[in-house]
C-alpha cells in the first residue's frame, strides 16, 4: 500500500495470523520490498518480520486488536517484547 501518510504507523500482520493481532512496523520498513540481506525487518515490539511469513500492510478497523507492546513502544514506553 502506498497511501499511508508520512509519519503514520504502518500496521501489519503475517499472512498466517492476519486476523489475530496487528503489529506496527518499525519506521521506514517497506513491506513491498525484499528485505535487505542480513538485516531483519522488525515490528515496533521487536518481532522479526520474516519474509517467509508473508507480512502485509493492514488498514486497522474499529475493533481490531493491536499489539500492546507496539503501541507502548510508539508512545515512548518500554512495552513487552516478543522475544
Amino acid at each position: 500500500m502506498t497511501d499511508t501518510p508520512p509519519g503514520s504507523p504502518v500496521y501489519c500482520a503475517p499472512l498466517t495470523a492476519a486476523l489475530s493481532v496487528l503489529h506496527m512496523a518499525e519506521p521506514g520498513v517497506d513491506l513491498a520490498a525484499e528485505p535487505e540481506p542480513g538485516r531483519d525487518r522488525l515490528t515496533r515490539c521487536g518481532m522479526i518480520m520474516a519474509a517467509e511469513d508473508g507480512w502485509l500492510e493492514v488498514k486497522p478497523r474499529t475493533g481490531d486488536r493491536l499489539c500492546m507492546a507496539c503501541v507502548a513502544s510508539r508512545l515512548g514506553g518500554n512495552g513487552a517484547s516478543h522475544a
